[in-house]
């Protein structure tokens, strides 16, 4: 990772996720010269490769960040940060916060994302929450109807959300 004039971060970076066509990628940062009001706490970032456009996607208040996942075209990103997971629209600035939890994933568009809360994997479309499974590790399809996840078993589980049946 750098700051956008090119120059190499300051401390450890990693958990790197990119866009469907490689011009973005989401990660996590404890460097500090990335930003203004950079402390060393992880924050998560967006970084157009194209122009090396650098983007705060985690506000300072919110902790330390860690999770991140892009959409396709790599406006929206989410993460998780203060035992919570956030949902930020880089086009429209926009900052949400969806439930209790960690390890989001995201599907193509964003309009589906999974992570996990209390041992659970939720999924949350549009406006439905629902309990997939109890494990970990999510993954969710291009399209956000399926979604895959490990069972406390250690088993692998895939589920159809729209359908609410598993495989």
């Amino acid at each position: 990772s750098g700051a956008a004039e090119g120059v190499a971060g300051y401390d450890h970076s990693g958990s790197p996720t990119l866009s469907a066509d490689g011009r973005y990628v989401a990660f996590v940062s404890r460097a500090t010269n990335l930003g203004i009001g950079q402390d060393g706490t992880p924050r998560i970032w967006r970084k157009d490769l194209s122009t090396g456009a650098l983007t705060p996607v985690s506000a300072p208040e919110a902790g330390a960040a860690a999770d991140p996942a892009i959409t396709a075209d790599g406006r929206v990103v989410a993460f998780a940060a203060g035992g919570q997971v956030h949902l930020r629209d880089l086009g429209t600035g926009a900052l949400r916060t969806i439930a209790p939890g960690a390890s989001p994933r995201l599907s193509a568009n964003g309009d589906t994302i999974v992570f996990v809360a209390e041992n659970a994997v939720i999924a949350v479309r549009g406006t439905n929450r629902d309990i997939v499974g109890a494990g970990d590790q999510p993954s969710v399809s291009d399209e956000g109807r399926f979604v895959a996840w490990r069972t406390p078993e250690g088993q692998i589980q895939v589920g159809d959300i729209l359908r609410g049946v598993s495989a």
